[in-house]
């Protein structure tokens, strides 16, 4: 087992992908489970927020994550009135963060013999192929099994292995009686 792995999970992308597959992530144990079969180095939750926002309901979730392991990559969504007058927002894809953070491990020089990326975003296509170039092993954590536009045919090919969400529910799925104790700190080791 690698100890040299790191996981990058496209926050808004993967929620969407295990809703598509009826149930709710634990995501202390997703890396729970990711550091006993890979070895995690690193996990990077990557998510986009309002720029007023000091508190949302996604506030409680990042500091859980946040005090359990994960570090966070956010970037505020910008608001603007198009021609017409209509507001529109621009920011909330984190796939250009998670690319240049991808590009950067494998680049280092370092450790890193493993990239998981939690996502199915085709955008995510050319760092995944500069990254296998670089002789280092990619893995999409995603599924095969939901509806819509859950993995990129593209980036399926271009991996490695895909590491199917589907095949993980029972070990990852988030159980309100039985769940991990809240803000346990477990710091994941650095590279």
């Amino acid at each position: 087992m690698s100890q040299h792995t790191i996981l990058l999970i496209d926050g808004v992308n993967f929620a969407q992908t295990v809703k598509r597959l009826g149930f709710k992530c634990d995501y202390i144990k997703l890396r729970d489970h990711m550091e006993k079969r890979f070895g995690l180095a690193r996990a990077i939750f990557f998510n986009p927020k309002l720029p007023t926002e000091e508190f949302s309901t996604l506030t409680p979730m990042l500091t859980l994550l946040e005090t359990n392991g994960y570090q966070l990559v956010t970037r505020e969504i910008k608001h603007f009135a198009n021609e017409e007058g209509s507001m529109r927002t621009k920011g909330g894809n984190m796939a250009v963060e998670i690319a240049v953070n991808a590009v950067r491990f494998a680049m280092s020089g370092g450790p890193t013999d493993h990239i998981i990326i939690a996502s199915g975003d085709r955008d995510l296509l050319p760092a995944v192929e500069a990254i296998r170039d670089r002789g280092i092993k990619v893995s999409i954590l995603s599924t095969k099994e939901a509806r819509g536009k859950a993995l990129s045919t593209d980036l399926l090919k271009a991996a490695d292995q895909v590491i199917d969400l589907a095949d993980m529910k029972h070990i990852i799925q988030y159980n309100s009686s039985s769940s991990t104790p809240k803000f346990v700190h477990k710091k994941t080791a650095q590279a």
